[in-house]
């Protein structure tokens, strides 16, 4: 797992130094755990909704442009994660997925992801889900399958993983001030 750390006053500094016209910023995140029982995670599996509900509390979801999610690969953490999105009341908002993109790599996945994510924030798009087909999942929830464009300002980044582990990252665009 990566982090990468610089502190408000470093940024607020170096940011005028910037010709961006945006800046995205990490808001907030949470992270909650199943229970795991003989290596799958426990019939309730609502540790993923918690973190969405507490990450939400920072942001409206008519500001979201997409949810990116990624998994471990296994039809019940898709599953899990689809019903804790639409559970939620995110149902609206359109999800991909970067992994069929480059894999899944356990902690990079989020980073990588998170990138990837910003960088769509900065363009204005929705990047799709590559290699997405038919749904197998129980939660009614907008997978993108194409490029789309949108104006909003922010996006939740969702990651389940092996032993029950849920988290969740919210990311806003901001206006750089500052750009030349």
């Amino acid at each position: 797992s990566c982090a990468i750390y610089v502190s408000e006053e470093r940024f607020e500094k170096d940011k005028k130094r910037l010709n961006m016209p945006y800046i995205i910023k990490y808001k907030g995140g949470a992270l909650m755990t199943d229970l795991c029982k003989r290596g799958d995670i426990d019939p309730n599996r609502n540790a993923m909704l918690r973190a969405i509900q507490k990450v939400m509390t920072r942001e409206n979801a008519r500001n979201l442009s997409f949810i990116n999610a990624q998994v471990v690969g296994l039809a019940n953490f898709y599953n899990m994660t689809s019903i804790a999105i639409e559970e939620a009341g995110l149902h609206r908002v359109p999800v991909n997925c970067f992994e069929g993109y480059f894999g899944h790599s356990s902690g990079s996945t989020s980073l990588i992801s998170s990138i990837l994510g910003a960088r769509s924030l900065e363009e204005g798009i929705i990047l799709p889900t590559l290699g997405f087909r038919t749904p197998g999942i129980d939660g009614r929830i907008q997978i993108v399958t194409s490029v789309k464009p949108s104006n909003k300002n922010s996006f939740l980044n969702v990651s389940a993983g092996f032993g029950g582990v849920n988290a969740v990252t919210l990311y806003t665009k901001e206006k750089n001030h500052h750009a030349h």
